[in-house]
């Protein structure tokens, strides 16, 4: 049987190990970067307006009803003559020009 004094090391201990998981997940979520596109052509960009709003010109953000399968979204990018197609994220949005 367990002594009082033992018991409460080890709760201790446990409490511990939670707290440095804890810490450790904080600082990974800092560091990490979700999506960010970079222009490496900013004079180029075509705005348009659209509803009162700037919006960057001939770019679409998509997010797909239901999971596609790369030939699926291969077939529609080719639909739409579309030349770049970038993820955004991990959420399924996709960029497409």
């Amino acid at each position: 049987m367990k002594s009082t004094a033992s018991k409460a090391l080890n709760h201790k201990f446990g409490l511990v190990v939670v707290a440095l998981m804890l810490i450790a997940g904080i600082f990974t979520l800092e560091g990490s970067t979700i999506s960010q596109a970079i222009n490496l052509h900013p004079e180029q960009e075509e705005l348009e307006i659209v509803a009162g709003h700037q919006v960057a010109a001939h770019r679409v953000i998509v997010k797909y009803r239901t999971s596609k399968s790369r030939a699926a979204m291969q077939s529609i990018a080719q639909a739409l003559d579309v030349d770049t197609d970038v993820e955004l994220g991990g959420t399924g949005a996709r960029l497409l020009h």
